[in-house]
């Protein structure tokens, strides 16, 4: 019955708080705090002198998980999680000392992926595969320090080849299709999405 009636009191202030752009942070022994992000761009609790620690967790109005994010000294750092209303996973992002570092990907509604790169402390570094709702694959291409390297190729939901580009620090080699205008879009689309 208590049990009951904390998570009603949880649900009740989380709601309350977030009106007023707060965000409520869960540690391990289950009690209460409010975060704030500061000017210099580390998260403290309300009131604390110390960057915090610890986990941040928020929460829809139907009680389920929208997102669980670990900070150290203020930054985020290690997995942070992102889900859909319905409590499926929507993102997972991966940080060190605050930066993207390591797995980044993004599923759509169904569960089925739709995006995953790799990071090295903040810039794109290794494979991009992005795919097609049906889980074929979209675009495939790999980063070094943040540019465009290796062969780059573009799919159809039938998984037939459309375009296939040599890339060199960021640099288009081999003789472009006439999808290019549309593929540097969705690349592009991508850079600013992350």
């Amino acid at each position: 019955m208590w049990i009951i009636i904390d998570i009603l009191i949880a649900i009740l202030l989380f709601y309350l708080i977030n009106k007023w752009l707060k965000i409520i942070t869960i540690t391990p022994y289950k009690k209460l705090y409010q975060v704030e992000v500061r000017e210099n761009n580390l998260v403290y609790r309300i009131g604390a002198k110390k960057a915090y620690t610890g986990y941040v967790v928020q929460y829809y109005k139907n009680g389920k998980i929208m997102v669980q994010e670990k900070f150290e000294k203020g930054l985020k750092n290690e997995q942070q999680l992102y889900f859909y209303e319905d409590g499926k996973i929507q993102r997972i992002e991966t940080y060190k000392k605050g930066q993207l570092h390591g797995e980044y990907k993004i599923y759509y509604p169904t569960g089925n992926l739709e995006l995953e790169r790799l990071y090295y402390y903040g810039s794109p570094n290794g494979k991009l595969i992005k795919y097609h709702k049906n889980g074929a694959i979209k675009l495939r291409a790999s980063f070094v320090n943040g540019l465009l390297y290796g062969t780059v190729g573009s799919y159809n939901e039938n998984r037939e080849l459309i375009m296939k580009v040599e890339f060199r620090n960021g640099e288009p080699l081999s003789e472009i299709s006439d999808n290019i205008e549309e593929f540097y879009l969705e690349i592009n689309e991508e850079r600013k999405k992350n």
